[in-house]
């Protein structure tokens, strides 16, 4: 099943192919970063070492947070997303 997602992908009309792979990319780099700050906040409780530098950088990205979170909702709407089911 997941290796029809990229044969969808490739069939759509340019703009939207590169949208598709850019929104796949982000949501990589998202999973990341939420990785990363998970690690991190772990190793500092378990150091007893202040995180606020950590948990500042998650609050700054909260806008980010919700905006993803919106759009990420807007693919199931796409007439195209169960093309090849």
């Amino acid at each position: 099943m997941g290796i029809l997602i990229i044969k969808e992908r490739d069939s759509r009309i340019t703009p939207e192919r590169d949208a598709a792979y850019i929104a796949h990319y982000t949501r990589l780099l998202s999973d990341c970063f939420h990785y990363s700050l998970w690690i991190s906040l772990s190793i500092t409780q378990h150091l007893n070492i202040d995180n606020k530098g950590f948990t500042d950088l998650q609050e700054s990205l909260k806008q980010i947070q919700s905006l993803t979170a919106k759009y990420h909702e807007e693919v199931f709407k796409d007439k195209m997303y169960d093309k090849f089911r």
